[in-house]
């Protein structure tokens, strides 16, 4: 009796805590928690159903397979209440465990674990992506995106499961509060939406999709063209080199002098020898314009312009202004994959953060290059037309359309191509991979595409962009069109349009102090970014440094490399002029809690006032009064560089965001990261960009000068003489 006891107590022990296991199981693991939900709602005659008991009767029996699916899955983590949440899982790991390829390993090593069929699933995984929406109001997060607090789960479950079915288990399962993690903080969950990664684009359906067709006859059309065209002027080169060489041979053998060069009187030498490819049809240059051995030639060219009418310094400039773009891309395009947030706005209150923290000012040194390099080529060229009456109303529209029109055709092309590259991109991530961005680029680019041609996204909400970077070429493009027609008008009415100028600038402050005390914004990091489409983007609120660096050239012009002031005026400028700029910059360190009107204030001035710095920076090395800043800058390694800028800016998010969707994590940022993160992406940026220009952008630009300047290289054409320079 007493043995019968002992068993009996045994055996309800043993159950106890076999039940008790699996309760513990349920609260930890979510795909098994799932998989074991018994419900009238629930269809238990579906395949996966069936499929699910399998896999929750394997886990009892702690069988490897199983074990692995639970492995594979994800799981709350550590950081949640700092932001973290990503609860990813691994999707490879997933897939691996229907792979019976072994892995070759040496025989003669020891193995911790021989691999048995317990360690393959008995049926086909797919990796599935839940986006569970959750109210924990003790979690730091700070609203600035729409995925901020939302959790992103992976789950490893059978293929035969549909998005519903694992949907509506996994909602009983949280209304039910199984899960430990969800009675430890007292949060309730819901299910946003499913999606099964497997079923995406690695299915194979991209293949027949509109965008992955136009994007595989852009890519066939530019390496066609540009194998063509290089092999035809290779041969034009070698034609070149060979009459040339006759040339000289005859010139040595001088009783054959006669026979082999044409006379001085009455003759030309062959069209090959005359220098130049004037004399091709406009088909033949079209062909020569995708040449790799030309555009490479053209971006690696250093030397100076002889007539000292360049700036060399601009080159270093440029690329340094870029590099400071894409450091700071790096950080603000990577905010959707962080997962301690919170750790980014204590880093940015750090002094030696302000590049990072105040990164909106690198754009405005670009809007203070491009107006500066419109106003000093613009009065370089036609200075000397002032007050010219002969130069009619209708000369300046043709040469002012044309101006605008070189432009256009330059970038437009390579924009165009990179946004129906990014479609086919970002839709294959979209559908294949776990984490999810703010950024809609499928469905605003195939919708919106056409605002980015015409430059005019910018007057559009952000989250309606496609390439929400940008919009700096559409406000640049703006500013042209309007910049331009002021300096044509300035050849006859110069005070009225330099009073023109300044009242602009003066209304953008103006603007963006009233939009600022308006909506009582304070320039924290956060308000930075939900107020991006009333402060940052419009071109009303940015017009200030590009006005600034437009009436810069025109100093510059008039300087003429020569700085007649006094030493002590210069050094003084010299103080002043970085002392503003470090200001600027360093002023919101660390505390950026200002009143709505010193906000206001800031707002208005801040960036208007950087340009004026920057004014004397270029002032001084347009004068040789720069020194070894001047030199830097005008190092000749910069220049190749400085001519890929356009192509980085335009890429350096695109190959941002693709690289940290492709690793299907979140991460956790640290100084260290952040900056090895910018060093990469400068590089790999650069790189990428150099394969763009030679292929698509050099080749635009010089077919938009066939197209514009044809009939100028023409004989007797003397109407179009001043359309050439």
């Amino acid at each position: 009796m007493f043995l019968k006891i002992c068993i009996f107590i045994g055996l309800f022990i043993n159950v106890w805590c076999s039940n008790n296991n699996n309760l513990d199981l349920r609260s930890d693991s979510i795909v098994y928690g799932l998989s074991t939900i018994n419900s009238t709602v629930i269809n238990e005659n579906t395949l996966c159903t069936k499929q699910l008991d399998e896999f929750v009767h394997a886990a009892n029996n702690r069988t490897v397979w199983a074990l692995k699916i639970i492995d594979a899955s994800g799981t709350p983590g550590s950081g949640f209440l700092w932001g973290n949440n990503f609860w990813e899982g691994n999707h490879v790991l997933c897939s691996y465990i229907t792979d019976r390829i072994p892995v070759t390993v040496s025989p003669k090593l020891p193995v911790r674990h021989n691999i048995t069929d317990d360690d393959y699933a008995p049926y086909p995984l797919h990796f599935f992506g839940a986006y569970i929406l959750q109210n924990s109001a003790i979690q730091q997060r700070y609203n600035t995106s729409d995925f901020e607090g939302r959790i992103t789960l992976g789950l490893c479950l059978p293929a035969s499961c549909e998005r519903d079915e694992v949907k509506q288990r996994l909602q009983i399962y949280l209304d039910a509060n199984l899960l430990y993690f969800q009675r430890l903080h007292d949060i309730e969950m819901k299910v946003d939406k499913i999606k099964d990664l497997d079923k995406g684009f690695r299915s194979g359906t991209w293949l027949y999709s509109m965008s992955f067709k136009l994007t595989l006859i852009t890519f066939a059309f530019l390496i066609i063209m540009a194998i063509i065209g290089t092999t035809y002027d290779v041969k034009l080169n070698k034609a070149k080199d060979l009459a040339k060489q006759n040339l000289e041979d005859a010139i040595a053998n001088e009783s054959k002098i006669n026979e082999k060069i044409p006379s001085a009187v009455g003759q030309t030498f062959p069209p090959v020898l005359q220098g130049s490819k004037a004399s091709l049809s406009m088909g033949s240059k079209i062909l020569l314009a995708f040449s790799l051995n030309s555009n490479i030639k053209s971006l690696f060219k250093t030397k100076s312009d002889p007539t000292g009418a360049s700036l060399p310094f601009i080159h270093g400039f440029r690329f340094g202004s870029m590099c400071w773009v894409i450091t700071v891309h790096a950080i603000l395009y990577q905010r959707d994959f962080m997962a301690n947030t919170v750790v980014v706005y204590k880093l940015s209150e750090l002094f030696y953060n302000g590049p990072y923290s105040n990164g909106e000012l690198c754009v405005d040194s670009f809007f203070f290059l491009s107006g500066f390099l419109v106003g000093y080529i613009f009065f370089k060229s036609n200075m000397k037309k002032f007050g010219d009456v002969s130069y009619t109303f209708s000369q300046k529209l043709l040469h002012y359309m044309v101006s605008i029109l070189s432009r256009y055709l330059r970038f437009t092309p390579t924009i165009l191509i990179l946004i129906i590259w990014a479609i086919v991109n970002f839709q294959y991530y979209q559908d294949s991979f776990l984490v999810e961005i703010d950024e809609r680029v499928p469905d605003n680019c195939s919708k919106y595409w056409w605002r980015n041609i015409l430059y005019i996204n910018n007057f559009f909400a952000y989250k309606d962009m496609c390439l929400s970077w940008s919009w700096f070429l559409s406000a640049d493009m703006q500013f042209l069109v309007l910049t331009t027609a002021i300096l044509f008008f300035s050849l006859t009415h110069f005070t009225a349009a330099f009073i023109i100028m300044i009242v602009l600038a003066i209304s953008s402050c103006l603007t963006a102090m009233y939009i600022s005390y308006s909506i009582k914004f304070i320039p924290t990091l956060d308000e930075n970014l939900v107020t991006i489409d009333y402060l940052y983007e419009p071109p009303w609120t940015r017009y200030g440094p590009y006005v600034i660096g437009t009436l810069t050239g025109y100093y510059v012009v008039r300087l003429n490399g020569v700085l007649d002031w006094k030493k002590s005026t210069i050094k003084l400028c010299w103080v002043l002029g970085p002392l503003l700029n470090l200001s600027i910059l360093y002023c919101l360190q660390p505390d950026r809690n200002l009143s709505v009107p010193v906000a206001a204030l800031y707002t208005g001035l801040h960036r208007p006032l950087w340009g004026i710095g920057l004014a004397w920076l270029f002032i001084a090395c347009s004068t040789n009064n720069a020194g070894i800043i001047n030199r830097v800058l005008s190092y000749r390694g910069f220049v190749p560089m400085s001519r890929l800028t356009t192509c980085a800016y335009l890429l350096n998010p695109f190959l941002l965001l693709s690289y940290s969707l492709g690793m299907e994590e979140g991460f956790f940022v640290g100084q260290f990261n952040i900056g090895r993160t910018g060093f990469m992406l400068i590089f790999v940026t650069y790189l990428t960009s150099f394969l763009i220009s030679i292929f698509i952008e050099m080749p635009s630009y010089r077919i938009s000068k066939l197209i514009l300047f044809e009939q100028s290289h023409k004989p007797n054409s003397s109407s179009n003489k001043d359309l050439t320079k």
